[in-house]
């Protein structure tokens, strides 16, 4: 589950907490706290805290699916997955949603279909577990789908 602690998703003047599960070799489920924050004209920021580890670190990119890609790399050295749907293999931000939208929504991409407005999924919706992929392998299903669509 995760817990919007702010109402909706605007970032004008203010910062959004979330609450994201994470999941564990061996299956354990933990949980991490993130917070949106706005950041200059060139991109966004995301501070990340895992107090079970007494661990924090702020991250800056183009947008919010970028900074979850390199969460989702730090985690992924650890055998961690987040369990969102940022973090599926075949989920992945067109590049409006990126430039207009922070990256906030992306897609659920079917290979051979062209995505559709009701694919669109919050980035930091829980999703299950088998849906999860690496980094690597997300990157790899858009290129596959990319080409599937001719």
């Amino acid at each position: 589950m995760i817990l919007d602690t702010g109402s909706g998703l605007s970032l004008k003047n203010r910062t959004v907490k979330k609450l994201l599960y994470v999941l564990k070799p061996g299956g354990i489920i933990a949980t991490i706290s993130l917070t949106l924050g706005k950041g200059d004209y060139h991109g966004v920021k995301m501070a990340w805290a895992w107090s079970e580890y007494n661990v924090a670190e702020e991250v800056n990119g183009f947008d919010y699916f970028d900074c979850l890609v390199q969460i989702r790399e730090t985690f992924e050295k650890d055998g961690y997955k987040i369990l969102c749907n940022g973090a599926r293999y075949d989920v992945y931000p067109s590049q409006m949603s990126r430039q207009m939208g922070k990256g906030l929504k992306a897609y659920k991409l079917t290979i051979g279909k062209q995505a559709t407005e009701k694919d669109l999924v919050d980035i930091f919706d829980p999703t299950d577990a088998a849906r999860i992929g690496t980094v690597e392998q997300q990157k790899k299903y858009y290129d596959d789908w990319i080409k599937s669509l001719g």
